[in-house]
């Protein structure tokens, strides 16, 4: 029986243990199920917190909107799950690159700064 590693737990694992993705590398999601569910709890927000930040309202960061009509990204913290607010998908994707860490982001900017 085949198996692959969870990018998230890292555990090697059955096929069977990773939902079915046609454009994920080997027809596979990256996550476990387990993983993937711990994650969507995670993920849950209040109808309080989705509703102070509607999602047709523009990037917390950049003040942009997705383009080609795609909605903004849900960020959330990733420690303890609370939401955040709505980002672009470039906002979105920068504070993963940089792992959530405002002091690699400080460093970030004063390099910019710099030069």
């Amino acid at each position: 029986m085949k198996s692959k590693e969870c990018r998230k737990c890292h555990d090697e694992k059955p096929l069977t243990e990773f939902a079915v993705n046609a454009n994920g590398l080997g027809g596979r999601v990256s996550w476990c199920k387990p993983c993937m569910a711990d994650n969507i709890r995670c993920l849950r927000i209040t109808r309080r917190e989705a509703d102070a930040y509607p999602l047709n309202a523009v990037c917390a960061i950049c003040g942009g909107v997705n383009k080609n009509g795609k909605h903004l990204s849900l960020d959330h913290d990733h420690a303890t799950g609370k939401f955040r607010g709505w980002l672009c998908s470039h906002c979105n994707s920068g504070l993963g690159w940089f792992k959530d860490n405002a002091s690699i982001m400080a460093k970030a900017i004063e390099y910019l700064n710099r030069n």
